[in-house]
């Protein structure tokens, strides 16, 4: 009987102790700054056939965010400046082995949308995926084989991300 009755004081001491052991451990919540940092992920490029047997390069554009407070994205109301686009992309061209700025390439009001009330933990963790397109025909064909983009982003308290890169991108031209 004192075996058994030692046996089970110990495995009670046992618990207790793993449970105090385990209630003591504080859970780090890890603050995120208010910014945001982007992380390019991958890019890819293909071609589509549109209508009319109309030819396009579409690359698809895929970056992980953090944003410690959250407060990414535009409303559809949204509209006047500074609040009309929230993504900045710059593509850049290869021409005979040297990559140059594409100054005719127009970033259109690229608008990531807000994704609303994020609850008590503000940070704003996200895969974003960007589809850029380009028109192409044999009477206007498409002027790079290879291409690259920096880009960043803002939020709405107009904080600047970090600048991201993408890999070089191959155009299966």
């Amino acid at each position: 009987m004192i075996g058994k009755q030692w046996m089970n004081k110990l495995l009670f001491g046992m618990v207790v102790i793993s449970m105090v052991s385990m209630l003591s451990c504080k859970l780090e919540n890890v603050d995120y700054p208010p910014e945001p940092k982007i992380e390019y992920r991958s890019a890819v490029a293909t071609i589509k056939q549109g209508a009319l047997n109309q030819s396009k390069v579409q690359v698809k554009l895929i970056f992980y965010l953090i944003d410690g407070d959250g407060d990414v994205g535009l409303v559809e109301m949204d509209s006047i400046y500074p609040y009309d686009a929230n993504f900045f992309p710059t593509l850049y061209g290869f021409i005979n082995d040297t990559l140059k700025i594409d100054t005719s390439f127009i970033a259109d009001k690229y608008r990531i949308p807000y994704v609303g009330d994020l609850g008590q933990d503000n940070t704003l963790k996200a895969e974003i995926i960007i589809d850029f397109e380009y028109p192409f025909s044999s009477q206007s064909p498409f002027k790079y084989d290879s291409i690259v983009y920096s880009f960043y982003m803002v939020d709405r308290a107009l904080n600047r991300s970090n600048v991201a890169w993408t890999d070089t991108i191959v155009i299966p031209l």
